[in-house]
């Protein structure tokens, strides 16, 4: 097994300016023909695949075996939208009885499910050198408002809203 950090594709150095000023790897196979949208993704993880292979097909690096990481990529932020919304309406916590007939606040499977999906979606997307700090680097690409960004956006929102509520 290899360790370490995973190597950032070539395009995506480009992009950045290649700061390492390290030799590009030229026989890196660049990205080709676009991957076919899995007939089975709908709604949100639908538009996400859109906005991705055109923002992905711009930066130069998907082709067409890439098509699993992005429907994996795509059903991991589906699941995670859903988790989220669900929370949003009904609440993290619910209310139980033990057997003494004390109230207990249990937390509701949404709230691990959402955290799960949202490590998995994490670890998908710095494949594809979507991190927020990588996409900051990236100079080249025009930054769009599509279903990552809103993803990435929230998210810096919410930890701003529980860092202000914590103080």
């Amino acid at each position: 097994m290899i360790t370490g950090r995973p190597p950032k594709p070539t395009a995506v150095k480009r992009a950045e300016g290649n700061p390492g000023k390290r030799p590009l790897n030229n026989q890196e196979p660049t990205g080709g023909k676009k991957p076919k949208k899995p007939k089975h993704l709908k709604g949100v993880s639908s538009k996400l695949w859109n906005d991705l292979v055109r923002l992905f097909g711009d930066m130069g690096i998907l082709d067409r075996a890439d098509s699993l990481s992005l429907e994996l990529m795509c059903e991991c932020y589906k699941e995670w939208r859903t988790a989220t919304d669900f929370i949003e309406a009904k609440g993290a916590v619910y209310a139980t009885t033990n057997i003494k007939g004390d109230k207990l606040l249990r937390q509701v499977p949404q709230v691990a499910q959402a955290a799960d999906a949202w490590r998995r979606l994490r670890s998908l997307i710095s494949e594809f050198g979507m991190t927020p700090s990588s996409r900051v680097r990236l100079g080249s690409v025009e930054e769009e408002e599509n279903e990552l960004s809103k993803l990435m956006r929230e998210m810096a929102e919410r930890r701003k809203k529980q860092a202000q509520q914590r103080n």
